[in-house]
């Protein structure tokens, strides 16, 4: 539980420093001038019921609607799950993702997100298949930087639920992105 907590609360403390970025998160624009983000990202996070970890890689593409507060986006992504738990593995997994999201400041978003899992490897042979995978859910919050006049890093906190599974996450995630 205490790994848990502490990547929640390093997340929470990164973010409340105005420090710069799922599984289920999105980019956005800190510029009002651009109205798309183009972000590839690094997640890592545990599982809150069970003594799991993963880590994954994702791109997302997020559109600001009319000129307002709200986004819409997608994200494809890919992780892998470690379990220590008696007769569990490793299983790697492809989702795709719907996010939309709110500026709260020029900086600062909140959203949430849903999520299908469409490849994995969870099967006896390891190797990736089709499969009908688990739904997700969650929230996030995000802080993003500019680098330069239309380049981004971010860190986003995410609280995901797997619906399938009825299990949570809390995961962190490092983004570098384009705004155009």
């Amino acid at each position: 539980m205490k790994a848990y907590l502490y990547y929640w609360l390093l997340g929470l403390f990164l973010l409340s420093s105005n420090a710069s970025f799922a599984q289920i998160s999105s980019g956005f624009s800190p510029d009002s001038t651009f109205s798309s983000a183009l972000n590839l990202s690094f997640s890592a996070g545990s599982m809150v019921q069970r003594n799991a970890s993963f880590y994954g890689f994702g791109a997302d593409w997020n559109q600001q609607i009319g000129g307002g507060k709200f986004g819409i986006g997608t994200n494809l992504m890919w992780d892998q799950e470690t379990s220590k738990e008696q007769n569990e593995g490793t299983v790697r997994t492809f989702t795709f993702a719907l996010t939309g999201n709110y500026m709260v400041f020029n900086n600062l978003a909140i959203g949430t997100g849903i999520g299908k899992g469409f490849v994995d490897d969870d099967n006896p042979n390891q190797q990736y298949k089709f499969t009908n995978g688990d739904w997700a859910t969650g929230l996030f919050i995000g802080y993003q930087g500019l680098l330069g006049s239309n380049k981004t890093i971010g860190l986003t906190g995410s609280y995901e639920y797997n619906i399938t599974k009825k299990e949570t996450s809390l995961s962190l995630d490092l983004s570098l992105g384009l705004i155009f």
